[in-house]
């Protein structure tokens, strides 16, 4: 233990000596220890700061007050004390409840030879200098200019940013000096005669000045200026001047976009509206102040265009490159429009501060490429149709008159050969060429039909028909009896008249019986017809169990002079069931099939029951 040699028979009288008012009325905590470091005296300052009584602390030795580590580290300062009988510094003391707190401590040598320790709690003091360390640092490493000038207008302090936005390097070169140094004569003139009045009226001005640097270029900033008490005031300066020529720009590109017949659309580096032309605004269906600040995409979005060309898009624009789009608008008016939109980054130093966005109506264009889309595929089609055409007639008409010219030359030698032709032999001939004829009348009048549909001459005349006896009709008919099979019909619901074309819905009963008894001659079952009387339609579906249409054939089974690969040794032109589409929709009506190849093939079609005006201009 470090000591100092004292006697004890003067320790009462000495502390006696301490224990005046003066010594309890201290504003600071005092401790008084004897030589060998032990407390004789602790003012009511100790017993606040440390929760020790003055009686629990007297006799104890100081290190009490330290934890063991804080005490071992205090050694060598003690040893410096009685070298140079002082001492001042920070520790930490450690509370009663084992709680610590940092505290400011003196220690000196009384004349008598006893030891004093003064000290207080500088926790508060310690925030206090972590808040205006942090402060200071925060002000120095703002992106913003912050400045204090005194009641003369003289700087006495200024942050990094303030100092080299205006070009300077060092605080010293601005200390001292006026805010005049950062303006030309006619701003100062403005600043002083404008500007100051509001700052002394309101205590606060904020707005926008131009600065000059030190090498003489314009600098744009934006300022705010509070007035100190002592008249001296603290000024915040953003500068501004990348944004002032972009504005400065933006307008000269406004004035030749509103002079433009596109639309023109400018966004901050965001993608935020901050300019639109007319045009724009008419694309849009809203006016410039209701998408202020809304970004692009976001007007876009809500436009419903194709979400993944939006997306695409989106995705091009903010890699920072130029992205283009074709747009197909719906107008509320009904109108369609065809628009080409492109978007264009604007790239400064610091990277994209904008984005061009340019509308243009390719509408014409649009409405020409599809009609000369529109008049190849009508060209193509008919090259394909005329080439089905000389292939069916070639072989439909081959077939038939091969047969004729067949059984003529038989006929021709069984009359050489006996002047008198028996009765069976001449019969069997007149049949088979009579076939073949009707063959050729069948498809000539199909090709006739076909070309009135086209040409839009084909009669439509509707009027009331009992379905079910025109039905009963078909199915009895010699035409469907010569399959010998037959056919199974099944009627659901309340029967009635149908609003119709009896001859058109007759040509469409026949020619789809006929095929299903054509396509099913090799099957055990019957086709079957079911008539359905629903509220306001008549659904007719006829089914056969033959041998079905091939998947790769169903989606072209409706069109002119096609057959099924599996029909090659069926006896068809190939036009029969694009009639009957024909026929259906010229009542208003669809026609559907549902096919299973090898199994069964089942076509419907649906039409309306009730009497519609005719406005089509078909009848």
């Amino acid at each position: 233990m470090l000591t100092l040699p004292l006697q004890n028979s003067y320790r009462t009288n000495r502390l006696k000596m301490y224990k005046g008012d003066v010594l309890l009325n201290l504003p600071v905590a005092l401790n008084i220890s004897d030589a060998n470091g032990d407390f004789i005296y602790s003012n009511e300052q100790v017993s606040s700061l440390t929760g020790y009584s003055p009686d629990e602390l007297m006799g104890k030795h100081w290190s009490v007050l330290y934890s063991d580590q804080t005490y071992k580290s205090l050694i060598p300062k003690f040893e410096i004390f009685l070298a140079n009988k002082k001492w001042s510094g920070q520790v930490t003391i450690q509370r009663k409840n084992g709680t610590s707190f940092p505290a400011y401590v003196s220690l000196s040598v009384l004349p008598t030879g006893l030891f004093s320790c003064v000290f207080n709690n500088i926790e508060e003091q310690i925030s206090q200098q972590k808040y205006l360390n942090d402060l200071s640092q925060a002000v120095a490493s703002t992106m913003d200019g912050i400045a204090l000038l005194d009641a003369e207008g003289k700087y006495y302090y200024l942050n990094q940013k303030h100092i080299t936005h205006f070009g300077y390097t060092r605080e010293e070169e601005l200390l001292g000096k006026t805010w005049q140094v950062f303006y030309p004569d006619d701003e100062v003139k403005r600043i002083e005669e404008d500007l100051f009045p509001k700052l002394a009226r309101d205590g606060r001005w904020q707005g926008e000045t131009t600065g000059v640097c030190k090498d003489g270029t314009p600098i744009y900033q934006e300022i705010t200026l509070t007035g100190l008490p002592h008249g001296g005031l603290i000024c915040i300066m953003r500068n501004i001047t990348e944004k002032k020529l972009r504005e400065n720009e933006i307008k000269k590109l406004a004035l030749v976009a509103r002079n433009t017949n596109n639309a023109v659309v400018i966004t901050n580096a965001l993608q935020q509206i901050e300019w639109m032309n007319e045009k724009a605004e008419i694309i849009f269906e809203r006016p410039y102040h209701d998408i202020t600040s809304s970004t692009l995409f976001d007007v876009l979005e809500e436009m419903q265009l194709d979400k993944e060309a939006i997306k695409t898009l989106r995705q091009n624009i903010d890699k920072g490159v130029a992205g283009k789009l074709e747009i197909h608008l719906q107008k509320w008016h009904g109108e369609e429009v065809w628009l080409s939109l492109s978007i264009t980054p604007v790239y400064e130093k610091a990277g994209v501060v904008n984005y061009v966005c340019l509308f243009w109506d390719v509408t014409d264009s649009k409405v020409a490429e599809s009609k000369l889309i529109t008049a190849l595929n009508k060209e193509k089609s008919l090259n394909e149709l005329k080439t089905h055409f000389v292939n069916l007639t070639s072989h439909e008409f081959r077939t038939p008159l091969a047969s004729v010219q067949s059984s003529l030359d038989i006929l021709k030698l069984l009359y050489e050969r006996d002047a008198v032709l028996s009765k069976d032999k001449l019969g069997k001939h007149l049949e088979q060429m009579e076939f073949e004829v009707d063959r050729m009348k069948e498809l000539m009048d199909n090709v006739l039909v076909l070309g009135k549909i086209n040409s839009g001459k084909i009669d439509y005349c509707p009027k009331a028909c009992e379905v079910v006896d025109l039905l009963k009709q078909v199915t009895h008919s010699s035409r469907v009896k010569d399959f010998g099979k037959s056919v199974t019909l099944k009627i659901n619901g309340p029967e009635g008249e149908v609003f119709c074309d009896r001859r058109l819905l007759e040509h469409i009963l026949y020619n789809l019986l006929i095929n299903a008894l054509k396509y099913s001659q090799d099957s055990d079952k019957d086709p079957v017809v079911e008539l359905n009387f629903n509220n306001h339609s008549l659904l007719i579906s006829i089914t056969d169990y033959g041998i079905g249409i091939p998947l790769e054939d169903q989606s072209q089974i409706f069109e002119s002079f096609y057959r099924a690969n599996n029909t090659q040794n069926i006896a068809g032109t190939g036009l029969g069931l694009p009639i009957v589409k024909q026929f259906v929709e010229l009542h208003g009506g669809t026609i559907w099939f549902e096919s299973i190849p090898g199994n069964k093939t089942t076509f419907s079609f649906e039409i309306p029951i009730a009497y519609e005006e005719d406005t089509s201009g078909r009848g």
